[in-house]
């Protein structure tokens, strides 16, 4: 088994606010569907962000240039974290060189200050248990989930120096590789016996 690198340093933890750890905005709210096209710039969905990765099926939904262009404000750059506004409220992802200058539908985006901040440790937190069920509980509406704008601004997020928070991300990151690398060999197992299973039962 890989080996994870859990060393951390033993320092006392600031408790800050997530506004003054980085610049944080919301994705376009606007009607997009007459803008969709097979290719162009990636649109990110709230039900494509998956725990610390993104997930956009067979067929992800680029936008047209010139309407991309056009709001090329709101457009991720490297490092952003994006977070479910709607849906699986909390849930976040890191944009990497894959999603850069994709835009967000209704997403919320924090653009960490890196001097204080890294993005995967943000992004870590933000997936924890804590989080979600506190996001959970500031969240309205009555059929999907809300996180709302206001409500984010007042989540607390606890600060270590950067390099714990780098060695907490290490740890977080290879964690989830394992688990990734034995649901992959889980699922092989569970196609195999259906197989055979289909093939016993003929």
């Amino acid at each position: 088994m890989q080996t994870i690198c859990l060393h951390f340093f033993i320092i006392s933890w600031e408790q800050r606010k997530v506004t003054e750890l980085g610049k944080i905005s919301i994705g376009l709210v606007t009607t997009m569907t007459a803008h969709y096209t097979d290719k162009g710039y990636l649109l990110i969905r709230n039900s494509d962000i998956k725990d610390g990765r993104f997930e956009f099926g067979e067929n992800p939904i680029f936008l047209e240039k010139s309407f991309a262009l056009k709001n090329s404000s709101r457009m991720h750059q490297l490092g952003d974290v994006i977070t479910v506004h709607t849906g699986d409220v909390g849930t976040s992802a890191v944009i990497t060189e894959n999603e850069v200058n994709s835009v967000g539908f209704a997403t919320i985006i924090t653009r960490p200050d890196t001097k204080i901040l890294t993005s995967d440790y943000l992004c870590s937190f933000l997936n924890t248990d804590k989080h979600k069920k506190w996001a959970i509980g500031v969240s309205t509406g009555d059929g999907r989930t809300n996180y709302n704008l206001g409500d984010y601004y007042n989540c607390i997020v606890p600060l270590p120096e950067i390099k714990e928070q780098e060695k907490i991300s290490c740890f977080i990151k290879e964690l989830n590789n394992i688990i990734t690398l034995h649901q992959r060999k889980c699922e092989k197992l569970k196609n195999i016996k259906k197989s055979l299973l289909e093939k016993m039962f003929v």
